[in-house]
Formats: structure tokens, C-alpha cells, sequence
């Protein structure tokens, strides 16, 4: 199996064809209903300040020429120690051994980077997910893939009123200075959303919010934010933001939503993200579909299905000290990896 980092900005529009029919192949066949996001991923590669609050890298394989099997890995711009890694196999080609062989491959060059920890994402409860395992990988979090088509969903899912003594600020861009400080701080609060993923979420603070608004719009991309501000003192108690990149301006990607300590159990979260698709809605015609990852499989699950949003199966985060991660004596999975 020869192994190689794909250059693709000095790649060949044939070239980039190739790869991106084989990543569409992969999609097709472990997520038939989609998201399919495989070619804005290429051309953010091809386009690194397209997606700003992430750097990628995207590895092949190939066995006489042919290519077997790919490997994305993202990282991300805030949390320095860390690796995102997906390895996507051929379906026509698992249950071989390739993983394994990939995984041996690839584990020498994650540590040439310089980070120290390692998530993964494979389906929940597969046989990949048994051999992450062995390797030295731990489950750390459960998450729910779920769209929203907007065409095929009743617009009145979307009538949420404000919740009592609450208001909701919607934006594009960069936010208002008044609620900037408060909105930093409210963008914290995602950290202890989510239990078991312990991925050091970075210190939002003003600047650092400012910095990711202007790479955003030097990139092109929109960011659509909805924030539910306290009437009271007038803070942030609540955000949630979407992200619009210019290679799929039909798709929106949910990024995150997070609610204050302080202020949760008065539906917030229901009513930020109603709020954000009623506008979406009215002002954004060209968009078809909204997906999101859903960490919290009861609460905001339950307030995505409320709003329209369509389950798409579920997945499981692992992590690992990049350290402690081994491959070899370890057997291929008995179901296929994505």
C-alpha cells in the first residue's frame, strides 16, 4: 500500500475528479440520505482560507495506482492539541485488512505534527468502533446526525416565542458591539454541554471572536448568529451560530449552540434555533438544507426533531494521547469504517 499526503492545490482538475469521485463513492454508500459534504471539503482544501477555524489534510492510499482508501484530518485552529481524524475505506475493499495497514501508515504521521491527542468519529456501536478501541482509544461522547430540509418542513414548527424576561438578536458577520463581550463569554458555555468529550475548548474571549469573524468574511463564508439576550442586564445568556461556506452555498452547517448556566431550563435553545431557521427562511431563498451534529441526544435532539430536523443515524467520538495510540497486532474491523 503506498501512501501519500494529496497536494491539492497543485492538483489537476482530473486529479482532484478522481479523488473526489472516490469520497463521493464512500458517502454514498455510509450515508445514503447525505450530508454529502465530501466536495466542499475538496475545495476548502483547494482554498485553505475558505474555512478559517480549521487546517486539513487529506491522505491516500493506493494499491497498484488505484486508490483504496482516504483519511482527512483536521486541525483545528483553536484547539491546538488536537487531531481530528476520518478514514474513509472503499466499500468494495473493507473487511480486508486495509484499515489496519492505513492506521499503521498513518499513526507515524500524526506524530510528526505536533499535536498530542487524537478524536476520531466512526459509527456508533460498529465493528470500527471495537478496533478504535483496541488500538488505545476511548468512547468519549454519542451524537445524533440529523438535517433539515426546508422545502419538505412545515414553516410553523418554527413559531417559538421569546421565552419570558428574553429577547433574540440575529446577525450576519460580526457581532454587535454592545453584546460582543457577553457573547464571548456565552460561547464558553458549550464546554459543559457536552459530557465525556473533554476536547479543551478554547478561551473565547472578544478577540479571539473578532479574529474568527474576520478570516470568516475574508474567506467568504457567512456566519449566521442568533443570541438570546437577558432583558434584565442585557447579556448574552444564550448563542447559536451557522455556517454558509461559498463552495456549497445550499448547505447550511450548524456550528455551535450553547446556552449560560445560569440561564438554561427556560427554552432558549428551542427558541434561538427557531428563530435562526425563520430567518434563514426569509432572507436566504438558495438555502436547501441544514445539517447538524447533535451531542446531547436527549434535550437538544428532542428540540431538533421539534423543528423539523430528520435523524440520519448516530455516531461516537473517540480520543486517545496521540502517545498511546498503537495499531499493529491489532485485527481489521468486521464491519466497515468510514
Amino acid at each position: 500500500m503506498d501512501f501519500e499526503r494529496f497536494d491539492a492545490r497543485s492538483a489537476a482538475d482530473h486529479e482532484i475528479e478522481e479523488v473526489a469521485e472516490l469520497l463521493e463513492a464512500i458517502d454514498l454508500f455510509d450515508r445514503p440520505d447525505g450530508p454529502h459534504v465530501s466536495r466542499l471539503l475538496l475545495a476548502q482544501l483547494r482554498d485553505p482560507v475558505a474555512e478559517p477555524e480549521v487546517e486539513r489534510q487529506l491522505w491516500l492510499a493506493r494499491e497498484a495506482g488505484e486508490m483504496v482508501a482516504a483519511a482527512w484530518l483536521h486541525l483545528p485552529r483553536d484547539k491546538e492539541q488536537l487531531i481530528v481524524v476520518q478514514v474513509r475505506i472503499r466499500p468494495d475493499l473493507r473487511r480486508r485488512g486495509r484499515g489496519r495497514r492505513f492506521a499503521d501508515a498513518l499513526i507515524p504521521e500524526l506524530r510528526t505534527i505536533g499535536r498530542s491527542q487524537v478524536l476520531g468519529t466512526v459509527p456508533s456501536g460498529s465493528g470500527f468502533e471495537a478496533w478504535c478501541v483496541a488500538m488505545g482509544m476511548r468512547p468519549a461522547s454519542r451524537f445524533v446526525n440529523q438535517r433539515l430540509r426546508l422545502a419538505e418542513t412545515e414553516p410553523g414548527r418554527w413559531d417559538v416565542p421569546d421565552p419570558l424576561g428574553y429577547r433574540m438578536a440575529a446577525w450576519t458577520g460580526a457581532a454587535p458591539e454592545e453584546l460582543l463581550a457577553s457573547y464571548a463569554m456565552a460561547r464558553r458555555a458549550i464546554s459543559d454541554q457536552v459530557s465525556g468529550l473533554d476536547t479543551r475548548e478554547p478561551d473565547w474571549t472578544p478577540e479571539l471572536v473578532r479574529a474568527v469573524e474576520a478570516e470568516a468574511a475574508e474567506s467568504g463564508t457567512e456566519i449566521w448568529a442568533v443570541a438570546a439576550v437577558h432583558e434584565e442586564s442585557g447579556e448574552v445568556a444564550g448563542m447559536t451560530d451557522l455556517y454558509i461556506f461559498r463552495a456549497q452555498p445550499e448547505l447550511g452547517i450548524q456550528h455551535y449552540t450553547a446556552v449560560v448556566r445560569g440561564h438554561r431550563g427556560h427554552g432558549l435553545g428551542l427558541a434561538m434555533k427557531a428563530a435562526q431557521l425563520r430567518r434563514l427562511a426569509a432572507e436566504r431563498p438558495g438555502l436547501l438544507e441544514v445539517t447538524t451534529q447533535t451531542g446531547d441526544l436527549e434535550r437538544m435532539a428532542a428540540i431538533s426533531r421539534e423543528l423539523g430536523f430528520q435523524d440520519l443515524g448516530s455516531s461516537v467520538h473517540l480520543v486517545a494521547e496521540l502517545a498511546e495510540l498503537a495499531s499493529d497486532q491489532v485485527s481489521a474491523p468486521t464491519t466497515p469504517a468510514s
